[in-house]
């Protein structure tokens, strides 16, 4: 126990987390700015009800607490005394996460040694005939090896006497206690471990000796440091192998949701069309996909992090990319104010005019406008006028507002809340194409951050972009994130993830989705294969506008996998379907009716 100030006591350090006692007053505020985000405080009848659980397991400590209060209120302080200071609140219960160490690293582990054995007393048997000494048990040997047991180099083992106790963990250390017999080690510098490339495809690791004691941990990231997913307990006398999970992330690609310069939003335009494609991409696809995929992987977490170009100061480019990332919180949530805000805030004219354009091209509205969008400035003009005024009167006749929009050509606040709907009608039928809703996604696995101007004038691989289109600027891009803490919205430090050498980097390429959510595939699979003989069976789907599309198995069919299929390329999602199968009998019977395209099959892809 260390008393710091005469204020505060050090009840224990574990895991990486130390448990502080503190009387209030200035030198507790002082320890909370020092320590900022990675102190918690309990206090009142939680802090009482924390430290009696502690002290009801560790006796010891208890009489070091009273001790303490003791010294500080005098002899007469009773048995109660300690309960009642943390009722009232005059004593704080503080637990604070390890710091990272001047080389920017942490402790991400405890290792748990059994305790050494107890000096020999004069009960204690002792064989004296001659030769029969016992030779000295084999020592606790440990290996840190990667998923496919291969050895990382350049980890550091500190333990409780020495500061470290070895610089190649590869290679295997033996452990022992210290003079005190204290029973713990910590893994350090995690950043400086040297991981072996990844085998081309993920093969399966070989088989450990036999006798070898193997455990594996997930490595996690919280904030700015690794904590450790739990302790380690060594086996003594043994080879024991700790096989350690780096996180994995995957990039979904390619990065369309890009931004206009120095705006917020986003939405299509001509910063999201990509080379050699004649029409804009529309931000929200790696959106939705990456939404569709967290029902998918219940252990991931989706990032949506929001970059900046290098021009302008740091603060306005950490305020832009984080204005970027919201943008898709609110279309997600609902938050059409905030929205809105975010919109007079960090968008422009030309945003909005390039969005209604991208609704007359690709959409069928009559808000087409007359003047190339890349040559539009952010001031209004006849040409802009008169694309806002035709949304108006286009949305005042395909969405029942409780009040109409006012065809004057004007974007103030109430044309931007209608941009706002459409723009999340847009993710909401998306969504729906992909068989789920807005209200089904597990938002509490959704992270939305902002990255500043860190990747400006790179490439993905980190290298500097020749051409200012290939950089990282101005766009958000989507993280399927495995092995983040529990806590991860209150902590998660951007730069974290994309410098930290630990995590393991995928990439996730989006479907190609030519007419994006307003059309999707869908495959039919019969039962007929082609040894079988088997008369011809016709194969109905009926939209519920009138479409009709009969197929013929097996003479039309498609032999795929040693199945006949049927293929349908682009059916229109916004229709309800069902499908009759005919006999060659002429027997009818209705495999389904009126389901919505996101209904046919989990994915629809």
């Amino acid at each position: 126990m260390r008393i710091i100030g005469g204020a505060g006591v050090l009840l224990e350090e574990r895991l990486g987390t130390q448990r502080w006692l503190w009387w209030r007053g200035p030198q507790l505020d002082e320890a909370r700015a020092r320590w900022g985000a990675r102190a918690r405080s309990l206090e009142g009848p939680v802090a009482a009800s924390e430290l009696a659980r502690w002290t009801r397991s560790r006796p010891e400590l208890g009489a070091r607490v009273r001790a303490h209060v003791a010294r500080e209120w005098g002899p007469w302080a009773g048995r109660g005394a300690v309960e009642g200071a943390l009722r009232r609140g005059s004593l704080v219960v503080v637990e604070v996460r390890a710091a990272l160490s001047e080389g920017g690293h942490a402790r991400i582990f405890e290792l748990e040694l059994p305790a050494p054995p107890g000096p020999a007393t004069d009960d204690t048997p002792i064989d004296e005939g001659p030769g029969l000494a016992q030779a000295a048990p084999p020592p606790t040997q440990l290996r840190v090896l990667d998923r496919w047991h291969r050895p990382v180099e350049a980890l550091t083992l500190a333990l409780p006497s020495t500061p470290e106790a070895a610089s190649d963990m590869g290679g295997g250390v033996a452990l022992g206690s210290d003079e005190q017999g204290a029973c713990s080690a910590s893994l350090v510098t995690v950043e400086d471990a040297r991981w072996a490339p990844e085998p081309a495809e993920d093969e399966a690791p070989q088989e450990p000796p036999e006798g070898i004691a193997v455990q594996t941990r997930t490595l996690r990231l919280s904030g700015a440091s690794w904590e450790p997913e739990a302790a380690v307990a060594l086996h003594l006398a043994r080879m024991n192998w700790l096989v350690l999970e780096r996180p994995v992330v995957e990039r979904l690609v390619p990065a369309q949701a890009r931004s206009d310069h120095g705006s917020g939003l986003s939405v299509p335009g001509p910063w999201t069309q990509l080379e050699g494609e004649d029409n804009p991409r529309h931000p929200l696809a790696p959106f939705v996909h990456g939404l569709r995929r967290l029902l998918d992987e219940p252990g991931a977490q989706l990032l949506v992090v929001g970059h900046a170009s290098a021009d302008g100061g740091a603060k306005a480019n950490q305020a832009l990319s984080e204005a970027r990332a919201a943008g898709f919180r609110h279309l997600l949530e609902g938050a059409r104010e905030a929205w809105v805000e975010l919109a007079r805030d960090h968008g422009s004219l030309r945003d909005v005019v390039a969005y209604l354009d991208y609704l007359g091209t690709r959409r069928a509205w009559t808000c087409v406008c007359e003047e190339p969008v890349a040559e539009l400035s952010a001031k209004p003009s006849p040409a802009s006028k008169a694309t806002v005024s035709a949304f108006q009167s286009d949305y005042n006749q395909r969405f029942e507002a409780s009040e109409a929009l006012a065809v004057d050509g004007v974007c103030g606040g109430k044309t931007l809340g209608a941009v706002f709907d459409v723009l999340r009608d847009e993710l909401a039928r998306w969504l729906d194409k992909l068989g789920t809703h807005p209200d089904a996604l597990p938002r509490e696995r959704i992270v939305y951050l902002g990255h500043g101007a860190e990747l400006a004038g790179q490439t993905k691989d980190g290298e500097a972009s020749a051409h200012e289109d290939e950089a990282g600027d101005r766009a958000v891009e989507f993280l399927l994130y495995w092995g983040l803490a529990a806590d991860v919205d209150e902590g998660l430090d951007a730069p974290a993830v994309y410098t930290s050498p630990v995590l393991r980097w995928r990439e996730w390429a989006l479907p190609d989705e030519p007419d994006e959510w307003t059309t999707g595939p869908f495959t039919i699979v019969s039962d007929l294969t082609p040894e079988e003989p088997a008369l011809p069976e016709t194969y109905r789907l009926e939209g519920d506008d009138g479409l009709l599309i009969e197929r013929v198995l097996p003479d039309e069919g498609v032999v795929e996998a040693g199945e006949l299929t049927l293929h349908y390329e682009a059916l229109p999602t916004h229709l309800r379907y069902t499908l009759t199968v005919i006999a060659h009998s002429g027997n009818e019977s209705v495999i389904f009716a009126g389901l919505r395209y996101g209904q046919l099959h989990p994915s629809a892809l």
